[in-house]
């Protein structure tokens, strides 16, 4: 939110309407975290172009809805030049780490 400090300063400033349009433009918490993560990485070396995916795909199975995970994967994908199956296959590995650690604790 540029030119405030925050959401009242920036509805004083510049009005409501303004404010209104700003919140529906607004990005969703998976795209602001891997927009972040992205700027961590130099995506055109392999390595790092591995750990980033491998970061986002830690965050994207973290998503209950399987049509949240699916829309993200598709962007993550297309965005990346990589495969959906190599971003499904790293989730469904950490989704089966997981549920093996909970299967552990009882």
């Amino acid at each position: 939110m540029e030119g405030a400090k925050d959401p009242d300063e920036f509805i004083i400033k510049y009005g409501s309407g303004r404010f209104n349009l700003l919140v529906e433009s607004a990005i969703s918490v998976i795209e602001f975290k891997t927009k972040m993560l992205k700027k961590n990485y130099n995506l055109e070396i392999a390595n790092d172009k591995i750990k980033f995916l491998k970061e986002v795909s830690k965050l994207i199975s973290c998503i209950e809805s399987k049509i949240e995970r699916e829309i993200y994967i598709d962007k993550i994908a297309s965005q990346n030049s990589i495969s959906k199956e190599a971003i499904y296959a790293e989730i469904n590995k950490l989704l089966s780490n997981k549920e093996d650690i909970r299967k552990d604790a009882y």
